[in-house]
């Protein structure tokens, strides 16, 4: 008889648990589908992004390279230019334009010294005009006295009777 409820019982709650499970699973299995899906469309996508990361990796390298070369070629001209210019030259030039710093010193001091003495005399022009406009404005006090003084003059002789 235990055997008859066991069966029973085992008959009708595991088709129950059978059930569940399997839509549990299911469910699980269509989460895993979406989340497989979802995760091959991003590998796809870095796939696309790393191919065309390769492709800018090997722009940049041949350019690289080019830049290389050109870097070599610069160097190797440095190096036939450098044979060409002999030590001495260099020593000249040295020379030379330590010659005309010091000339061009000397000429900024003549510069100094000429902007002074140019200064110098703008100032005693200026105080040279200054005189000068105060004499003017003494000759017209004086041409207006003068003039003062022969007009009562004039009118002193007009005035007088003339004398026999």
């Amino acid at each position: 008889m235990r055997l008859i409820v066991f069966f029973l019982l085992f008959n009708i709650t595991f088709p129950l648990f059978a059930q569940n499970l399997e839509g549990v699973l299911e469910s699980k299995i269509s989460q895993l589908e979406k989340a497989i899906e979802k995760e091959t469309v991003r590998l796809e996508n870095l796939k696309e992004k790393v191919l065309k990361l390769e492709k800018e990796r090997k722009n940049l390298k041949e350019k690289l390279e080019a830049k290389d070369k050109e870097i070599e070629e610069l160097k190797s001209r440095l190096q036939k230019f450098s044979k060409k210019i002999s030590f001495k030259s260099c020593e000249s030039c040295k020379k030379e334009v330590d010659r005309l710093n010091v000339s061009l010193k000397n000429k900024e001091e003549e510069l100094k010294k000429m902007e002074k003495l140019l200064e110098e005399e703008k100032e005693k022009n200026q105080a040279l005009h200054k005189k000068l406009e105060d004499k003017n404005k003494e000759m017209k006090k004086l041409e207006k006295t003068v003039k003062a003084v022969i007009e009562r003059i004039d009118r002193l002789y007009k005035s007088e009777p003339p004398t026999p």
